[in-house]
């Protein structure tokens, strides 16, 4: 099973949607987070009670992360983002959950781990990459 990304979703803010891309991806490793938006307010009263409101949303916040990643498929999630950024898109994850989602506040981490040692021959550089969205579940 591997992560699918598919750009972009018709929006109010974008009605008219172009050709849509895949972007494919091996399996995460372990230690993927999936955060529930809840958020805890609290407020005092003008007779001075105290009172806690608990916010809560149907938006996650994700994160996956890859071990080893050639170059290639990093310049192609690179090229991904660019397009995409400000879109909603369609994740497909490990488990076969279909999300709507959009990138998050620090979408994308990458480290590049190893380097090419000949400076005029093929690339074989790999790295490390953590994604980050924020979505809504929808299948």
């Amino acid at each position: 099973m591997t992560i699918v990304l598919r750009g972009p979703l018709a929006s109010p803010n974008n009605p008219a949607v172009g050709p849509i891309t895949a972007l494919l991806l091996p399996n995460p490793i372990l230690g993927n987070t999936e955060g529930q938006g809840i958020s805890v307010e609290p407020r005092v009263s003008m007779n001075g009670a105290r009172y806690s409101y608990v916010k809560s949303s149907d938006r996650k916040q994700m994160s996956f992360s890859w071990d080893v990643v050639g170059y290639g498929k990093l310049v192609e999630v690179q090229e991904f983002f660019k397009l995409y950024i400000g879109d909603h898109i369609l994740l497909t994850d490990f488990r076969g959950d279909i999300w709507d989602v959009i990138f998050g506040e620090n979408p994308i981490t990458v480290t590049v781990d190893t380097k090419s040692d000949n400076a005029g021959g093929p690339r074989n550089e790999s790295g490390s990459l953590t994604l980050e969205f924020l979505g809504v579940q929808i299948a």
